[in-house]
């Protein structure tokens, strides 16, 4: 059993990187921008997610549960939604820093959401995460999280 999981690993990243993984941060075109009033709908949406800013707990119910939970509202309501991981690097601190969030789309615009803070951003604020992983399937990034495990991960 054991040496068919290290295989395993190894074909669910290849497979998730082929469909997926680390674009980079690329600019959303003109016509994906949301008008303002797409924007303050969804601001009113998310007042209404089932979490607030303050349940955050670092590593139990952090940006990636968050952003998991999220999808699954925000698809609930009707929105295309993609999982992202961005890396971006602390020079001061000398660290990686990760951190999730969720691009809601609808009627082919694109609207970027810090589930940690639930509101909607400008994608600049994500300028500094220089590679992004971009998941349609939340379920595909449960299951990858778990055969790397973290399964405590995107799992609300």
């Amino acid at each position: 059993m054991k040496r068919l999981i290290l295989p395993l690993i190894i074909f669910a990243l290849v497979f998730a990187g082929i469909a997926y993984f680390w674009r980079l941060n690329s600019p959303v075109k003109d016509e994906e921008l949301p008008t303002y009033k797409m924007v303050q709908k969804l601001d009113a949406l998310l007042n209404r997610a089932p979490y607030n800013p303050d349940d955050y707990k670092s590593g139990i119910f952090d940006c990636s549960n968050e952003s998991a939970l999220l999808y699954d509202f925000l698809t609930a309501h009707g929105y295309n939604c993609t999982a992202v991981i961005g890396v971006k690097f602390d020079r001061k601190l000398f660290s990686v820093v990760f951190h999730a969030w969720v691009i809601a789309e609808k009627e082919g615009k694109k609207m970027w959401v810090d589930a940690s803070m639930k509101e909607v951003m400008y994608q600049k604020y994500f300028k500094n995460y220089f590679a992004l992983a971009h998941f349609k399937s939340l379920l595909m990034l449960q299951i990858l999280a778990t055969l790397c495990f973290f399964p405590n991960e995107w799992n609300y």
